[in-house]
């Protein structure tokens, strides 16, 4: 499957990873990369097609997994991981799990 791994900063200036995947990709696909690299904690998954995200998105909420999030855009996908890094931090700066 080709891809091509970026790294860029958030804008609250934390590091980040951003995959491009050409053609289809697979939740193998998905899984092995996350996996080699090192698993990440947060995934927002830009889908631009709109019939491809519905039911993307109803297969990500049927897991539960709340650390992942359907996003049609990448400036959506930006914010909405920058938000996620900022209340981890400030959790663990008042000590929270």
């Amino acid at each position: 499957m080709p891809h091509e791994l970026t790294t860029f900063q958030l804008p609250g200036g934390a590091r980040c990873a951003r995959v491009e995947w050409r053609g289809v990709v697979t939740g193998e696909d998905a899984g092995a990369m996350a996996r080699r690299e090192g698993g990440p904690a947060w995934m927002a998954i830009v889908q631009t097609n709109p019939v491809a995200r519905v039911a993307a998105n109803f297969i990500t909420r049927m897991s539960g997994d709340t650390r992942r999030r359907l996003c049609s855009t990448e400036a959506e996908a930006i914010r909405w991981l920058d938000e996620r890094v900022r209340e981890g931090a400030a959790k663990e700066r008042a000590g929270e799990p």
